[in-house]
């Protein structure tokens, strides 16, 4: 049974090193390489050529790479805005000071009305949120996706008795 096993993993082992991988990526692509081997840390560039197991990255000049080198191979995706993380940035602020400056300016009559501190943090929580959407939607970063590099890993295992194969799938 246990031969069984290792002669499966074997055999999968060496199908899976005969096909070439295919990674869903196009020449002139936009790519971040991640290959702590060479050097090289989320370097962004823009694909060259793929051929076989090896990656041509244009980044100033060209950086070849062995597919087996890179830990991690993320994909441009688009420009995302920061709206709600900018608009819940200026309602804490904007209730915060509305809270301490509505009580002091406010026509409550005495400083401490829980009333007049719960109109100014609305008051000054929906302007700040106002003000920081806007603030977020103009504030714009890259968005990068994971390329699967791998779904197959095979390696050897030491064990008490000796060494075996170690397999992992990820799906």
């Amino acid at each position: 049974m246990r031969s069984a096993v290792l002669l499966v993993i074997l055999v999968i082992a060496s199908f899976t090193d005969a096909v070439p991988q295919e990674l869903p990526l196009q020449p002139g692509q936009r790519v971040r390489v991640t290959a702590p081997d060479l050097g090289i840390n989320k370097l962004p560039g823009r694909l060259q050529s793929m051929s076989g197991d090896t990656l041509v990255v244009l980044a100033g000049k060209a950086v070849v790479c062995e597919i087996s080198e890179i830990t991690r191979l993320d994909v441009y995706a688009g420009r995302k805005s920061h709206v709600w993380v900018g608009a819940g940035m200026g309602l804490l602020a904007g209730a915060v000071a509305g809270a301490i400056t509505w009580t002091s300016i406010g026509d409550c009559g005495f400083v401490d009305d829980p009333e007049c501190r719960m109109y100014g943090a609305l008051l000054l929580g929906g302007v700040g949120a106002v003000a920081g959407g806007v603030t977020g939607l103009l504030i714009k970063t890259d968005r990068w996706e994971p390329v699967p590099l791998d779904r197959l890993r095979v390696s050897i295992v030491p064990q008490r008795d000796g060494f075996g194969i170690g397999a992992s799938i990820a799906f």
